[in-house]
Parts: structure tokens; C-alpha cells; sequence
């Protein structure tokens, strides 16, 4: 019985895995210091190459699949890092700066805080691709509009257009929040 074409994908993969599974992991280790995520990248980077290569078409050839690993294992990190930058970033912008001066601080109040945030960042989530895109180079990468606009591919002016549109929807969910 012969395998089908994304039988004979997935087993591809299976031979990656095997072959540079361990050593990525073992890389990821050392990147991050941290073997539980470590683990959970690795996984997601062949997770994401086997999306790739079975969503590719009939002849598709991945020439250097080590390499290929690493950069979704390392784009994997880079937008982990950035959405931490970012979550730190509106946990300063939106939490009650009276808390830096009270001593009595509750479990409570932090558990709100975290709830908030989680909520802003589904948010952040589900907004329009290039809103998203153009937000959070804004506030994670701290690009211009100008260096924002060229990278997208888009109009500076609507650069500005798509942050000052997600800022007023963040402001709207705070304001539900705090009801």
C-alpha cells in the first residue's frame, strides 16, 4: 500500500524531528533558560513547519529544513519577547499609579490587575490584522510611523489612523472594565 502525499509530509517531518529535535531543544535551553519553554517552542516550531509544508504545494522542497526550524524557533522567541514587552508596557500604562504609593496592596487588587490586562491583550488579539501590526510595532518596537508605514506597506497617515483607533477601543474596554 503506498502513503499518500501528506502521509509522506508528516513522515518527513518525523525525520526532522528525530534528526534536529534534540539539538534545537538544546539550543532553545541555552536561548531562553528555561526547559519548560524551551520544550513548548521547539514543539510549536514543528508544529508551524509541518502547517507549512503540508499547506504547500504538490513539489514544494524545503532545502534547508535545519535552518528553516531555527528561524520559526527564533521568530517564536522574538514575538514571545515582544508581547511581554508589550503586556509590562500597558500593565504600566494602565495601572492605577495610587497603588506605587500604597503599602496595601491586596491579592485582590492584583488579581484585578492580571484580569484587566488579559483582557486588553484579547483584545489586542482580536483587532484587524493591520491595526494589531501597526499598534503593536508602535509600542513594542518602537518604530516611527514613517519606519511603521514602511513596513506595512501603508500610508503614514494611516499609521496613525490605525493606533489612535485601537487606543480609543482600549480606552472603551477599560472604561467597561471599571464599571
Amino acid at each position: 500500500m503506498s502513503m499518500n502525499k501528506s502521509e509522506k509530509k508528516l513522515g518527513l517531518i518525523e525525520e526532522w524531528y528525530r534528526r534536529y529535535g534534540h539539538e534545537l531543544y538544546c539550543t532553545l535551553c541555552l536561548a531562553v533558560k528555561n526547559s519548560d519553554l524551551a520544550q513548548e517552542i521547539s514543539q510549536e516550531a514543528f508544529l508551524k513547519m509541518a502547517i507549512k509544508l503540508t499547506g504547500a504545494p504538490e513539489g514544494t522542497v524545503i532545502e534547508y529544513p535545519k535552518a528553516f526550524l531555527y528561524k520559526i524557533a527564533y521568530n517564536e522567541i522574538y514575538t514571545r519577547h515582544k508581547r511581554r514587552k508589550l503586556e509590562r508596557h500597558l500593565f504600566e500604562v494602565f495601572s492605577d499609579s495610587e497603588y506605587e504609593f500604597q503599602n496595601d496592596i491586596t491579592p485582590e487588587d492584583i488579581v484585578l490587575d492580571k484580569e484587566e490586562l488579559a483582557i486588553i491583550m484579547r483584545t489586542i488579539d482580536q483587532l484587524p490584522r493591520k491595526q494589531k501590526q501597526a499598534f503593536l510595532l508602535s509600542r513594542s518596537g518602537n518604530l516611527t510611523h514613517a519606519e511603521i508605514a514602511n513596513d506595512l506597506g501603508i500610508k503614514k497617515g494611516s499609521v496613525k489612523q490605525h493606533i489612535v483607533r485601537v487606543l480609543s477601543r482600549l480606552r472603551d474596554v477599560r472604561k467597561s472594565i471599571m464599571r
